[in-house]
C-alpha cells in the first residue's frame, strides 16, 4: 500500500491542528515583537523597555526561524512530507537559541521573576514533542 492510500487516524489530524494553531500564534507573537510601537514601549515599565532594548537582530532572526519553522514543519506533517522533521529540528536549535538569549544574557527572569521560564519552556517542550511526532509519522510509514 503506497502512502498517499493511508488513511490517517482522527488524532493525528486533532494533534496537528492544534499545533498549527500554535505556531501560527506564535507568528503572531513574532510579528507584535518586531513592530511594537513607540506608544507600547512607552506604556511599558522602564525595566521592560530595556529588556525590548537588550534584543539583537540576531535573537529576531532566531525567533523568525522558529516560529516559520515550526508553522511550516506542521504544515509539511500535514502533508506528510519528509522535509518537515528537519524543518521542525531546525526550528527547535532556534527556539533554544532564541530562549537561551532572552533568559540568561538578556536578563528576562530579572524583569518578569522566576515566572518567566514558564513560557520558554512550554515552547521548548511543544517543539521537542514536534520533533518527536514527526519522528513517529516516519516510523509508521506515513510519510511520502
Amino acid at each position: 500500500m503506497t502512502t498517499d492510500k493511508i488513511k490517517l487516524p482522527g488524532w493525528f489530524w486533532f494533534i496537528m491542528v492544534l499545533l498549527l494553531l500554535w505556531n501560527i500564534m506564535g507568528i503572531g507573537s513574532f510579528f507584535y515583537h518586531v513592530t511594537i510601537s513607540d506608544e507600547a514601549l512607552q506604556a511599558m515599565p522602564d525595566a521592560e523597555r530595556e529588556l525590548y532594548g537588550n534584543y539583537p537582530f540576531w535573537t529576531q532572526l532566531a525567533f523568525a526561524i522558529a516560529v516559520l519553522g515550526g508553522t511550516l514543519g506542521c504544515i509539511g506533517l500535514m502533508l506528510r512530507a519528509k522535509w518537515s522533521k528537519p524543518v521542525l529540528m531546525m526550528s527547535l536549535v532556534a527556539i533554544v537559541v532564541q530562549m537561551y538569549h532572552s533568559l540568561f544574557i538578556a536578563g528576562s527572569m530579572e524583569v518578569y521573576g522566576p515566572g518567566a521560564v514558564v513560557m520558554p519552556i512550554l515552547v521548548i517542550l511543544v517543539a521537542v514533542f514536534l520533533v518527536w511526532f514527526a519522528g513517529v509519522v516516519d516510523k509508521k510509514g506515513w510519510m511520502k
